[in-house]
């Protein structure tokens, strides 16, 4: 897959990925014995979950959950220029 189509696949769900449980969500990996802040980070759920299939064995017991990046303005307009396809690879 070249950088484009990346971009391309990632703007596609970004705009078509379930986002009613939140305002700009986050995708976030924890492991439920670990008490600490989340260790992995994620713009959409299947990445997350692509990610936990990928490393299970390294995991223990891992969830996802979902946080807001709301007041984020980085993060925020990032996702916006993501989710316009406004950023072209060159």
């Amino acid at each position: 897959m070249t950088d484009q189509e990346f971009i391309d696949n990632l703007s596609d769900l970004l705009r078509t990925q379930d986002n009613s449980g939140t305002n700009e969500p986050m995708y976030l990996v924890k492991e439920t014995d670990v008490s600490s802040n989340p260790r992995y980070a994620f713009f959409t759920r299947k990445a997350a979950e692509e990610f936990v299939i990928r490393n299970r064995h390294e995991l223990d017991n891992p969830y996802i959950y979902v946080a807001s990046g709301w007041e984020n303005e980085e993060r925020t307009r990032l996702r916006k220029i993501l989710m316009t396809r406004k950023l072209k690879v060159i």
